[in-house]
């Protein structure tokens, strides 16, 4: 990363993904079509990267965010949890740091918001 200016949702080149298919996390990470990361250098700043997580029943980033959740309120004694950003939801479709790419849920489906179709 280095030389390039700091961005959230930065995409990774394949020969970059590859790096990183080793990570426990890569089966959460936002994706674009092709299959390759999106990663955050904008917040995390050199020599750091933030994955791009998402949260679906099943992936790594769900059991563990669970797991945490679990914890805060079972062994720390926390009687409620913040929760900001949960859902990609809720911006612009052309934000890519708000979709993941590589995989159909069955619902989603891309409408152009110019023309509804």
């Amino acid at each position: 990363m280095a030389g390039r200016r700091s961005k959230y949702g930065l995409t990774l080149t394949k020969e970059q993904t590859v790096i990183l298919e080793g990570n426990p996390y890569a089966g959460s990470v936002l994706r674009t079509a092709d299959g390759r990361m999106l990663v955050d250098t904008y917040y995390a700043k050199e020599p750091f990267i933030n994955l791009m997580l998402y949260l679906v029943e099943g992936n790594y980033r769900y059991k563990r965010y669970f797991e945490q959740i679990d914890f805060l309120m079972d062994q720390v004694g926390c009687n409620g949890i913040y929760i900001d950003q949960f859902s990609m939801g809720w911006a612009a479709t052309e934000r890519w740091d708000r979709r993941t790419m590589d995989k159909w849920d069955g619902h989603t489906v891309d409408i152009d918001e110019r023309t509804g179709h």
